[in-house]
């Protein structure tokens, strides 16, 4: 799903296609540069075959469909036709 959203802190989810989060992130990286990428590459390993989603609040890098928001408060906010 590309129109994720959080209802832990009510903010949309981003991904980053090709990309992996580096294992220095943190919460209090997220809380302070989400949503802007120039601050969030600091912290992005390219790697093929990855998407990395993130919000503000929580963070996930995943080579599979089924995975991303089995352990978050993640939902599809909807589509447009």
């Amino acid at each position: 799903c590309d129109a994720l959203r959080c209802t832990k802190c009510d903010f949309d989810v981003i991904r980053i296609v090709n990309v992996k989060w580096s294992d220095k992130c943190d919460y209090m990286f997220f809380r302070n540069y989400y949503p802007n990428l120039d601050k969030l590459k600091a912290n992005m390993v390219t790697f093929k075959g990855f998407c990395s989603y993130a919000c503000q609040c929580t963070w996930r890098s995943t080579d599979t469909l089924d995975s991303v928001g089995s352990d978050t408060r993640w939902i599809c906010s909807g589509h447009s036709s």
